[in-house]
């Protein structure tokens, strides 16, 4: 099954531990996922209101990020440095592999399964 792009947020949030995080200002709020704290979205066509990119960086994320992360249609740079409780893995990196150009994940815990696949 497909998610919306809501519904990966939605987990992206929960699986870290969102109402613990240092800033979730608008997080869950409202339908528009472009006003949430650390997302910026294409504000050109064909890709408007797309989330183009995340960034939490040092933002007490605990937990392990959902690999439904790498179904973002359209994510071109993925932030999440400084969340030393934070397990990233790679499981799904493919699916990302035509837009996804920039990666920082210092400090934070790295499981390299699925990485090959990229």
């Amino acid at each position: 099954d497909d998610l919306s792009i809501y519904e990966v947020m939605l987990r992206i949030y929960d699986n870290t531990r969102g109402t613990r995080w240092n800033d979730h200002s608008n997080w869950l709020a409202n339908d528009d996922i472009c006003t949430w704290k650390g997302i910026t979205c294409y504000d050109d066509h064909p890709r408007l209101g797309q989330i183009q990119k995340i960034d939490l960086t040092e933002n007490h994320l605990v937990g392990t990020l959902p690999s439904d992360i790498y179904d973002l249609p359209y994510l071109n740079t993925l932030i999440l440095k400084g969340n030393p409780d934070l397990v990233i893995n790679f499981d799904g990196i493919e699916n990302a592999a035509d837009t996804l150009e920039h990666l920082s994940l210092d400090n934070t815990q790295i499981v390299l399964d699925g990485i090959g696949a990229a």
